[in-house]
């Protein structure tokens, strides 16, 4: 299987960890998964009943619906790419250097005035051009 089938199966399966994985080991991209998890995060913020509120909130911390676990995936991988770790496993990014790149772009990203989704998370079907 390539790029081009395996993306869309991973994110119409809502496997996110496996869609950051393989973006950013086999494409080297941090930028875009994290911006296909966040539309993730704002669709699930989305289906939220208005009823649910902070005084439902769970004393042991377990999520409560998609939008605090989706969040928290997402808050996590930035955590993650910003200490050099690479997402889910937490070992280091090779090459060193890569972090020299990926820290602006990451911030780049997150501290854009305006937020226009980019084609790759605009997409269903994520197909790839190479």
């Amino acid at each position: 299987m390539d790029f081009n089938s395996i993306l869309p199966i991973l994110k119409n399966n809502e496997m996110y960890s496996a869609l950051l994985h393989v973006f950013t080991h086999g494409l080297d991209d941090y930028v875009t998964p994290f911006e296909i998890l966040l539309e993730a995060v704002m669709d699930a913020f989305e289906e939220i009943p208005p009823q649910v509120n902070n005084s439902s909130r769970r004393l042991d911390g377990v999520f409560q619906n998609k939008f605090e676990h989706l969040g928290y995936k997402a808050l996590l991988y930035l955590s993650y790419c910003f200490q050099g770790k690479a997402f889910p496993g937490g070992s280091k990014i090779d090459p060193a250097d890569r972090l020299q790149t990926l820290r602006p772009q990451l911030l780049h990203f997150l501290l854009q005035p305006c937020y226009n989704p980019s084609s790759n998370a605009q997409r269903s079907n994520l197909s790839l051009s190479f």
